[in-house]
């Protein structure tokens, strides 16, 4: 009899931790719904497994005093950061090529202790491009709109789609360069609303010919290579500047918060494309405030602060760009 019930015991303590879940399995199943991810049986098994590898990762960072930037869960945590990389990341940018002058330096100008654009206004909110390569689109535009904001107090939307689907410079969803962009922005002199025309996140067949243009005038320039005191200059007087980065390491997938240091980022090998939008002092630390296109849901509320005059940290100033007089035409 003693050992009969000792066998019913067995069975149900067994039966009953069969049920209980793991911390990691709670997490893993709150993470599917707060980022919508539904797989099949045996991609569930196997996202779960990169799932918990992410979150030893993230918890070694974490615990590590040195570091001044946590990474976290987003909607990267289920992905391997070779898988990161392919489905978000553009194939190494090629070397530059001028399109306009430098900026002419002048070590004398000053700059605040802190400058942040999206304070004042200018600054187009965040957006998700997807699971298409159009971070050099969206970089490039927002540059535009952010000018055109500063020179005309309002902040006109416009078609990053039309950039996409009609630039035949670039590489639509598969990449291409904002410097570029730009360039093409500079040759069209006006561009379709962000109404007329919304983004789609795939590429498709160019549909200019079907919005009535906004017409504008831009001039756009590149800082010089690596200069990361002219960047802060011009960010001060000019405003927000595109930048292409090294954005493939693991702590970039999965940062949530602090100023971003990456040891191992390279200043040359530049995959992405981002939106600065200032810089501020934090005692002896100096970072750029930086938005991605990623979503709110990464990062602070879809921004990055990023290590500034820490010799070019992940490339930061190596291939970045601005407009000036910048205003719209009113033919």
């Amino acid at each position: 009899m003693k050992v009969f019930i000792l066998a019913l015991f067995i069975l149900l303590f067994v039966s009953f931790v069969g049920c209980v879940k793991s911390k990691e399995e709670l997490m893993f199943k709150a993470f599917q719904k707060k980022f919508n991810k539904v797989y099949s049986p045996n991609e569930k098994i196997y996202r779960f497994s990169v799932f918990k590898d992410n979150l030893n990762k993230i918890h070694q960072h974490n615990q590590n005093p040195n570091n001044k930037f946590q990474l976290g869960i987003n909607q990267f945590t289920d992905l391997t950061n070779k898988e990161y990389q392919e489905l978000y990341l553009m194939n190494e940018l090629p070397k530059r090529k001028q399109i306009g002058k430098e900026y002419e330096y002048d070590p004398n100008l000053p700059t605040d202790d802190c400058v942040d654009w999206k304070d004042k206004g200018v600054v187009p909110n965040v957006i998700d491009q997807g699971q298409c390569g159009s971070c050099w689109a969206i970089s490039a535009m927002e540059v535009i709109e952010s000018c055109l904001a500063i020179d005309n107090g309002s902040l006109v939307k416009l078609s990053i789609q039309e950039i996409i689907d009609c630039d035949d410079g670039s590489y639509g969803c598969n990449g291409g360069w904002p410097k570029q962009a730009l360039k093409w922005e500079q040759e069209q002199g006006g561009s379709c609303s962000a109404e007329d025309y919304p983004y789609t996140g795939m590429t498709e067949r160019c549909k200019s010919n079907s919005c009535k243009p906004i017409k504008f005038s831009i001039e756009c320039f590149q800082v010089l290579t690596g200069n990361e005191t002219e960047m802060a200059q011009i960010c001060a007087q000019y405003g927000p500047l595109s930048a292409a980065i090294d954005a493939s390491h693991f702590s970039f997938q999965t940062y949530v918060s602090g100023i971003y240091y990456e040891k191992d980022c390279s200043s040359t090998n530049l995959d992405h494309a981002v939106l600065v939008v200032g810089y501020c002092n934090s005692g002896d630390d100096k970072y750029w405030i930086v938005q991605n296109s990623w979503g709110s849901s990464w990062g602070m509320q879809g921004y990055i602060w990023m290590s500034r005059d820490k010799n070019n940290n992940c490339g930061i100033a190596t291939d970045a760009w601005y407009c000036k007089d910048c205003h719209f035409d009113s033919n």
